[in-house]
């Protein structure tokens, strides 16, 4: 966690603000370990003494969400996860867990998505790709939008890529948050050691090791923290851009998430939502989609109409009356590899947004 992100962006405690007791700030109690102004592990803690909570920092990342318990019980193999072990070794440790398990289920998802963000720059990847998946459903999405305004926001960052593309666009303070502490501790250990190793999975269970220096623009200027986006810990109008690729079909409330985005803006800011309306009723109840059910009422079950409808909503009780679509891209280009024989080609959904400028009152 960089000092300066915290110190600038002053984050509030997230169960303080979920319970209704007011915004206090956070603080850092504790450092075990920096690297540079990257604090490595340590402790936040809420400066009001009546709350118990108490919010770690693990390899560079602090987990800033409103029940850090569940939160690192549901994650602690990632949390835990190390690589300690040789290749051999952890073929054959891999072979004896076999697949669809928690630790098959990371190597899958941490492939996926460093292939995504940075094969372009892998100098063993066959063929070469010219730029990142991220950063191609970037330049579609976005157009002629950007540059976007620093601070930004990078919401459902992954492994880091598109934070590092708002950071080159932007010359202006990024922080990319997300849920999954996996992704994120390999983003964080990129602005460290400025290279990427993972595991690239070949097919079934056989992966191979790829490591490569990872050297982009302003990455000094780049923080990831793991925050739950329909709980995070700061005030309203803090940002003035925000980035959410591929992360609208994966929040518990597509609703509420709009909700947030329109009190994390500053008016006049921007936001680029990108998304493939990949439902699945484990990270969205059915209930909560926007589109892909109900076919036969008025909208037909057409996500693009219903999210259209719920921004173009003007009345003064909307939680979505002060965004204002700029511009839409019908079919954004994401590519995401499963394996040396598999890939999926989505054509994502983007709306660009703006938040309203405050009206000037006259004398």
């Amino acid at each position: 966690m960089r000092r300066t992100h915290f110190d600038t962006l002053q984050p509030i405690c997230p169960r303080c603000a979920l319970d209704g007791r007011g915004q206090h700030k956070l603080y850092i109690a504790s450092v075990f370990g920096e690297a540079g102004e990257i604090i490595v592990s340590g402790i936040i803690e809420c400066a009001d003494k009546a709350c118990p909570m108490a919010y770690p920092i693990i390899d560079g990342v602090p987990i800033i969400v409103p029940n850090v318990a569940e939160y690192i019980a549901s994650c602690q193999a990632q949390i835990l996860q190390r690589e300690p072990l040789n290749e051999d070794l952890r073929s054959l440790v891999s072979d004896a867990i076999g697949p669809n398990t928690e630790f098959d289920q990371m190597r899958q998802h941490l492939s996926i998505y460093c292939w995504g963000h940075y094969a372009d720059l892998d100098p063993a990847e066959v063929p070469r790709q010219p730029q990142s998946a991220i950063a191609t459903l970037l330049e579609d999405c976005a157009a002629d939008t950007l540059p976007l305004s620093a601070p930004s926001i990078d919401l459902g960052c992954s492994v880091g890529r598109s934070s590092f593309e708002l950071a080159a666009t932007t010359t202006g303070m990024v922080l990319g948050v997300d849920l999954n502490f996996a992704m994120l501790r390999k983003a964080q250990k990129i602005l460290i050691d400025r290279k990427l190793s993972y595991e690239r999975r070949r097919i079934g269970i056989v992966y191979d090791r790829r490591a490569y220096p990872v050297e982009l623009p302003n990455a000094e200027l780049v923080d990831f923290w793991a925050c739950d986006i329909l709980a995070l810990p700061f005030g309203g109008g803090l940002f003035n851009s925000a980035l959410a690729l591929n992360v609208f079909d994966c929040v518990n409330s597509p609703a509420s998430f709009l909700a947030v985005l329109q009190g994390l803006l500053a008016g006049g800011g921007k936001a680029v939502i990108a998304t493939p309306y990949d439902w699945t009723p484990g990270a969205t109840p059915v209930e909560n989609w926007i589109g892909g059910h109900s076919q036969r009422q008025e909208l037909a079950g057409s996500a693009e109409a219903m999210l259209r409808r719920l921004l173009n909503e003007q009345s003064g009780s909307s939680a979505t009356a002060e965004l204002e679509i700029k511009h839409e891209v019908d079919a954004a280009r994401w590519l995401t590899r499963l394996h040396d024989r598999s890939t999926v080609h989505y054509q994502a959904h983007a709306i660009v947004l703006q938040k309203k400028q405050a009206p000037t009152e006259g004398f």
